[in-house]
């Protein structure tokens, strides 16, 4: 300890060690986005519009309801959630934006899913055989779940 006269106070001196800390966690919350899979990445955002394109040239044949439109929401959903769900309907087919799902014998039996609409969302329950359920990465333990490819990358922000 250095001599000091009476008179002089001790100098104290604030740092801001944790702010850089601080500014990379909110930086790596920006980037991991609301799923945590970083989908806000350009390269993220580039593979999936690479699903979106080549689902909607994709040519189906057999059916009139999987149009460019339909394959390209569900090349999307696919990318993002790992699974796509639509309302099978005599016009078509109705992208669902939220669902739970109820199961017998580990097999899905039941649907509750949400519609988007521009007044608001509508909010049905359909059975099994009235949806069109899409997963990909399927965990054997809980088979009726989709997982997204990203998740399954376990790419992460911090990565980044």
């Amino acid at each position: 300890m250095a001599w000091r006269w009476p008179w002089q106070k001790m100098e104290k001196r604030a740092s801001a060690s944790g702010f850089t800390a601080e500014i990379m966690a909110a930086r790596e919350s920006y980037i991991s986005g609301r799923r945590g899979v970083a989908e806000l990445t350009a390269t993220a955002q580039s593979c999936i519009s690479l699903w979106e394109n080549a689902f909607a040239i994709a040519d189906v044949s057999g059916t009139n309801v999987l149009d460019r439109r339909t394959m390209a929401l569900l090349a999307r959903s696919i990318a993002l959630r790992g699974e796509a769900l639509f309302l099978i309907r005599e016009n078509g087919l109705v992208p669902c934006s939220d669902w739970d799902l109820r199961t017998r014998g580990g097999a899905p039996s039941a649907y509750r899913v949400s519609i988007s609409e521009a007044g608001g969302g509508t909010t049905q329950t359909a059975l099994a055989a009235e949806v069109l359920h899409i997963r990909i990465g399927s965990d054997p333990a809980a088979p009726w779940l989709g997982t997204a490819p990203l998740r399954r990358a376990s790419l992460t922000a911090g990565l980044l």
